[in-house]
């Protein structure tokens, strides 16, 4: 074989090889989304997804089969009925094992939404990002089905908007009261008394 004709196959299957490294590589590296709007919410079949984070507080209701959520060195199994939080900027991934139907209604808020949360939610994460069917409360998946249908219907009132994502990101009770400690550095009980003995005190001066 013509030596220059070698030298073009060999370059190109060092260029070809270099790609696959470099496509490789880049799967590594987390992938950074910037929603746009306040609010997406879709209804859609779970699949792979490598590591990557954004800036919106995200929700993942789980309608049909199951997924796997990855955050740091976790891997949370979820099936229908469970319901994970995300924060913003925290780095996570999906997987998908069982075969069939697997879906669910992922919604993506901007901090905007969380209103007086919404400065806890972006410096926080949740210690388990999964809240199981039997501890999900009714109300969460009542105002997920109500944001789906404002979408649908093309309702883009912020303040709708901003009260039914406060729900599912504080009716989970674990989840309120970790953020509310780490924020206020005491429970959110311990921080009414401490207001009332405030108000109390005032009141009498």
């Amino acid at each position: 074989m013509h030596y220059n004709k070698l030298s073009e196959i060999l370059r190109a299957k060092n260029t070809e090889k270099s790609s696959q490294i470099l496509r490789r590589e880049k799967s590594m590296f987390p992938v950074y989304e910037e929603k746009k709007k306040n609010l997406h919410i879709h209804l859609r079949t779970s699949a792979h997804a490598s590591p990557h984070l954004h800036n919106s507080i995200e929700f993942i209701y789980i309608t049909e089969g199951t997924l796997e959520l990855g955050m740091g060195q976790e891997l949370y199994h979820m099936e229908e009925g469970d319901f994970a939080v995300i924060f913003p900027d925290v780095i996570h991934h999906y997987q998908v094992f069982s075969t069939g139907e697997n879906k669910a209604v992922y919604l993506w808020a901007k901090p905007v939404l969380t209103g007086q949360f919404a400065d806890i939610i972006q410096n926080s994460c949740p210690e388990d990002p999964v809240i199981k069917k039997e501890q999900v409360h009714p109300d969460i998946v009542n105002a997920v089905r109500c944001l789906r249908a404002n979408r649908k219907e093309k309702d883009d009132n912020l303040a709708v908007e901003q009260a039914y994502v406060q729900i599912p990101g504080f009716e989970s009770q674990r989840t309120f009261n970790r953020v509310f400690r780490e924020r206020y550095r005491m429970t959110p009980r311990e921080y009414r008394i401490l207001y009332k003995e405030k108000y109390l005190r005032e009141e009498q001066t």
